[in-house]
């Protein structure tokens, strides 16, 4: 499908095929009329044909070619203009040129896609470049080949040239630089990258420390081989410091659940003993961990206390609601009454999972 035509090394057009005779046709051009002549003797654009035959020789004399270049064939009698992709190559005997073989297309689509692809190109690089993770991409020698305006920002380069510069140069601490080449020796050598590990910046004058979340992405060269890595950090800093409030929230619940002096225990659909406290603990003569995946009747309670009490259980955790009554136990043989508050427990899809009870002497 594409245009081809053939000129002796004088530049006289000898042969042409269907397609580049169609294609003159369309713009104008009997074909018929270019066999044994030039391009200077046909055209009526003297700088065109003076570029084609430049062109010609160039790649006559290098004995070479294969490398496109659009050329613009202006339209005659108000046809439109004709541009097309067009590689040479020269057609050898014993070495020497006898002939020259010329291909050629109509890059209109061609064009539309290179526009596309920059398109792309653009974008892509837009995001890179403000996306609101670090990116860097270094070499076997462990310099930086490119770098995204995030990880110029945490690092502190926005105002120093770090292209080609070796990661020692710029990492805040030995032990960041030792890990770093060291990980990134792996994956050269064996092609593989690790799973996801987290990396702390140390903050630089009095700041905080910044806590990333590293990946690295092994590139490829044409033959295979690793040639670059790409290692994309996501700030997790925020995570972490929601991580350790969040702890201290818990173990300050924690204790004081423990220490409540009120019994407190929770118990699975199978009304197991999955969480107690120590007030629950002391009152069953056990500790709460000796009393985790136990039930009322691996306790010494009368039996028909323990019905009573799985009967309510079940009837909360099949039907909801929040019941409160008393009790009477004997404990430590004294009369003791004792305010039961019993209420179901969800799971984020809103089934009741636990029944969690409350006991108040």
């Amino acid at each position: 499908p594409a245009n081809l035509q053939i000129k002796d090394t004088e530049g006289r057009y000898l042969w042409y095929n269907k397609s580049f005779g169609e294609s003159r046709r369309r713009h104008g051009t009997d074909p018929e009329l270019l066999l044994g002549k030039t391009i200077s003797e046909v055209s009526f654009n003297p700088n065109l044909a003076a570029a084609v035959v430049a062109h010609d020789r160039a790649v006559l004399e290098r004995s070479d070619g294969g490398v496109p270049r659009e050329q613009i064939f202006s339209g005659k009698d108000g046809n439109p203009n004709l541009v097309v992709m067009v590689t040479k190559w020269p057609l050898l005997v014993s070495g020497t040129p006898v002939a020259l073989a010329t291909f050629s297309d109509d890059s209109e689509e061609w064009r539309q896609q290179q526009a596309y692809y920059e398109e792309v190109r653009q974008l892509l690089e837009t995001v890179m470049e403000e996306a609101p993770v670090t990116l860097q991409v270094v070499d076997r020698n462990m310099c930086l080949r490119w770098a995204n305006k995030a990880f110029r920002h945490y690092f502190d380069l926005n105002d120093r040239p770090i292209l080609g510069k070796h990661i020692s140069e710029f990492r805040r601490s030995d032990d960041m630089v030792d890990h770093t080449v060291d990980t990134n020796r792996r994956i050269f050598a064996t092609g593989e990258a690790p799973d996801e590990f987290e990396q702390i910046l140390i903050g630089a004058d009095g700041r905080d420390d910044t806590h990333l979340l590293v990946k690295k992405v092994p590139i490829r060269d044409a033959d295979g081989t690793v040639g670059k890595i790409l290692t994309i950090g996501t700030d997790i800093t925020a995570l972490r410091r929601a991580d350790s409030r969040f702890a201290a929230a818990d173990s300050l619940l924690s204790s004081i659940l423990k220490h409540a002096p009120i019994s407190i225990q929770a118990k699975d659909r199978d009304l197991r003993i999955v969480w107690a406290n120590e007030r629950f603990g002391a009152a069953a003569g056990r500790s709460p961990q000796e009393l985790t995946g136990k039930t009322l009747r691996d306790l010494a309670l009368p039996p028909e206390a323990i019905e009573r009490t799985e009967a309510v259980d079940r009837s909360i955790l099949n039907n909801g609601g929040t019941v409160e009554y008393t009790e009477r136990w004997i404990i430590d043989g004294q009369r003791r009454h004792i305010l039961t508050i019993k209420a179901p427990m969800a799971d984020p899809e809103g089934q009741r999972t636990h029944v969690v009870t409350f006991g108040v002497d």
